[in-house]
């Protein structure tokens, strides 16, 4: 069970991370481009603090993600036109384009998952690892066993 879950996870991260894309983009990275993507466009942007709190991230781990992407050319950090003191980060236009197509396959293969499964299945899926991201979204065992050992 475990390999079919990994194969399923690699088979998603390459349909959502494009396999004919020029740049590696790694899945933190990925998280962090759908986020500006979904909560920003040309005019309006989105501040680090913002990424961080409803990705889960420290401020540490959204620098370092936001110069990786920076380096490769697909975010722009602008001055806030509401506080000088900020930057708000935006997507480039050719960014904002594969993200675009990245959402075009993603909606494809979700289709295709449900013509072949059939609605019933489909929905049972979907109520299954709606489960499962509940039960993902707790600590998980290993840390509580570590945790009673060493009290």
């Amino acid at each position: 069970m475990l390999i079919a879950f990994g194969q399923a996870r690699s088979k998603l991260s390459k349909a959502w991370l494009s396999p004919d894309a020029e740049l590696a983009i790694k899945p933190g990275e990925a998280d962090v481009i759908a986020f500006i993507h979904r909560y920003s466009d040309e005019h309006h942007g989105v501040n680090p603090s913002q990424i961080g709190d409803s990705l889960g991230m420290s401020r540490p781990a959204v620098t370092a993600v936001l110069n990786s992407l920076q380096e490769k050319g697909c975010i722009e950090r602008r001055l806030s036109t509401a506080d000088r003191r900020r930057f708000e980060i935006f997507l480039t236009p050719d960014s904002r384009k594969q993200v675009d197509d990245m959402i075009c396959r993603m909606d494809s293969y979700v289709k295709r998952i449900v013509q072949e499964l059939g609605e019933e299945d489909a929905a049972q899926l979907v109520r299954l690892m709606t489960r499962v991201l509940k039960i993902l979204a707790s600590d998980p065992p290993c840390k509580e066993s570590k945790k009673k050992q060493s009290t």
